[in-house]
């Protein structure tokens, strides 16, 4: 997709390499004024904005994938110009204009602005979370361990398992059926004896009759594994009748910080080694809230999953708990 604004930029170098400013305004059905710009070689969207529309893009300040500048014409016109940032890669700006222009291409003018601006403030608030456009590699790890989850109980017609997933929504817990919890963890195969909790929260049962920690072992696969956008994919296609479950999938990646736009640049694919469900209880190795002295927070820890055998549960006893969960949700 981001090939077609490339091209378009790359015309302009070409037309305009004479002159510092060289811009062409862009025909769309909502009649809002776009112009793609080269300025001193780089590539910049620019567009007319009220001191109102200015006060509100003013207020983002962001710090990663682009900048927001401000020009006052003699006609007393402002014009706001969107940069890529200097120490960023042009390529992560072009899908990022590309998705600029698309919700920007229908509706009326004064509809069309208003998407602009709230989608520029969602690039910001993406960049934030990845200044690189994708996921760093814990995170893209732990994304596709709680996507996997979901398609095994998509196969299982558990559509519920979508609704019930919070883990984006910065829950304590990444899925929640009512009373039971389950907390996921994804690890390489080359380190299976250690699963690294994040906080004291995660493992705490308090106000669930039972949380089940899943542990999805995988190995990096090149050849017959999943990509994390394959996987993303792969999970859509199986609710794509479902447009409800669709939407909210969608907005629980965003969320957690995937975009579309940049899945090209996730190079690694994985297939799942093993799956174990561990059933956690007062007896099983964790650190709680109610362990800490005050003034102690934040606690990360390790646990060795090899002392934790007691606790194993059987795949149909714990895939039939969440199942009965989904269907309650």
């Amino acid at each position: 997709m981001s090939g077609k604004v490339k091209e378009v930029f790359d015309q302009l170098i070409t037309e305009g390499w004479t002159v510092n400013e060289y811009s062409r305004r862009l025909e769309s059905s909502s009649g809002i004024d776009l112009f793609l710009a080269v300025i001193d070689k780089k590539p910049v969207l620019w567009f007319p904005v009220s001191d109102e529309e200015k006060n509100i893009l003013l207020k983002l300040s962001p710090r990663n994938g682009f900048e927001i500048r401000f020009e006052i014409t003699s006609a007393k016109t402002i014009r706001c110009f969107i940069y890529p940032r200097e120490k960023e890669n042009f390529d992560l700006f072009f899908p990022f204009i590309e998705n600029l222009l698309e919700v920007a291409a229908y509706g009326t003018k004064e509809e069309a602005k208003s998407r602009l601006i709230a989608r520029i403030r969602r690039w910001a608030a993406f960049f934030e979370k990845c200044p690189r456009g994708i996921l760093d590699r814990q995170s893209e790890i732990g994304l596709w361990g709680e996507l996997y989850l979901i398609l095994i109980f998509l196969q299982k017609e558990a559509y519920g398992i979508v609704d019930c997933w919070k883990g984006p929504d910065a829950s304590t817990k990444d899925f929640v059926f009512g009373q039971l919890a389950v907390e996921v963890k994804t690890t390489i195969r080359s380190d299976t004896n250690r699963i690294h909790i994040s906080d004291e929260n995660q493992l705490d049962d308090t106000g669930f009759e039972n949380l089940i920690l899943c542990n999805l072992i995988i190995s990096e696969d090149n050849v017959d594994g999943y990509s994390l956008p394959d996987l993303v994919e792969h999970v859509r296609s199986m609710i794509h009748e479902d447009e409800a479950r669709t939407v909210l999938l969608n907005e629980q990646l965003k969320k957690i910080g995937y975009e579309d736009a940049y899945a090209d640049l996730y190079e690694h694919s994985y297939s799942l080694y093993n799956m174990f469900y561990y059933k956690v209880d007062s007896d099983f190795p964790r650190i709680i809230p109610s362990d800490l002295r005050n003034g102690v927070k934040s606690v990360s820890y390790c646990i060795e999953i090899s002392l934790c055998q007691y606790a194993l549960m059987d795949y149909s006893e714990a895939e039939d708990l969440i199942c009965a969960g989904v269907v309650n949700e």
